[in-house]
């Protein structure tokens, strides 16, 4: 299991609510690796703009956009593997992911939306992916646009993707009132409507710092949504899953974004 994270802590709550989630949830056992940048060379997630080395990020909407795709470097292109984004709430089994059947040709599951699909959380198989597209860790990292350009192959070549079950990726924008008991895992899909922002942002001014979403935070228009992530970050942090452990890492800095992508779903 893997999820990307923002590298200076910006998003520890969501990152509390999720840990929890998705363990609390989960009839099997959970091997969780987080995928944030890194100024550390020997890292696979290693980016330092200023010495144009490492990840490039300028046309990423967030800190961790297309560390996702390292995912089947990081299982040795074996096997297969889950990655989900900080920001879902996970109220499913995962065995129900991790069983999924993938029929022999497609290199990763997702959910389509329209002509496309999105891969904010997604099942690889790591041998497949390798195999067919013929991408290493290097080829990623120099890429300015490998996550633009992966989204658009996939969208060209569909029987490459499995289709998930809806219910896996459900945009927090389609729930209206009460979260369905058939919700596997929603997504908090909008920056500026993230729960989450409630409660880091204040934490970040403490320290003198700031989050790098530069757009304005508006309350969600699902109170509903918001009552249930106070929650459960409560239960999080009563549960072990305290802030410090999503904030002890030394600070990775300013990151190199996309602004223009800053207020779009990520």
């Amino acid at each position: 299991m893997f999820s990307g994270a923002s590298a200076n802590g910006e998003d520890a709550e969501a990152c509390a609510v999720l840990e929890y989630t998705l363990r609390s949830n989960s009839s099997m056992p959970v091997d969780l690796e987080w995928m944030s940048l890194s100024r550390d060379s020997r890292s696979p997630f290693y980016s330092a703009p200023d010495l144009d080395e490492g990840w490039r990020t300028e046309r990423w909407g967030s800190p961790f956009t297309a560390l996702k795709w390292a995912v089947p470097f990081m299982c040795g292109y074996s096997g297969r593997a889950v990655y989900v984004d900080p920001d879902f709430v996970v109220r499913g089994d995962l065995a129900d992911l991790w069983h999924l059947e993938m029929p022999p040709g497609t290199l990763v599951a997702a959910r389509r939306f329209g002509g496309a699909f999105r891969f904010n959380v997604c099942i690889f198989d790591c041998g497949a992916f390798r195999a067919r597209l013929g991408l290493e860790l290097l080829d990623l990292q120099r890429n300015v646009g490998t996550h633009q350009e992966l989204m658009e192959h996939f969208a060209q070549n569909r029987s490459l993707v499995q289709a998930l079950d809806p219910f896996w990726h459900v945009l927090d924008t389609e729930i209206e009132g009460t979260i369905g008991a058939e919700v596997c895992a929603y997504h908090c899909s909008r920056m500026n409507l993230q729960p989450y922002m409630r409660h880091a942002v204040p934490r970040l001014l403490r320290a003198e710092r700031e989050h790098w979403f530069t757009g304005t935070v508006l309350r969600h228009p699902n109170p509903r949504l918001e009552s249930e992530f106070d929650a459960l970050l409560a239960a999080a942090v009563g549960s072990g899953y305290g802030l410090e452990r999503y904030t002890r890492g030394p600070l990775y800095g300013r990151y190199v974004l996309s602004g223009s992508l800053r207020q779009v779903a990520l």
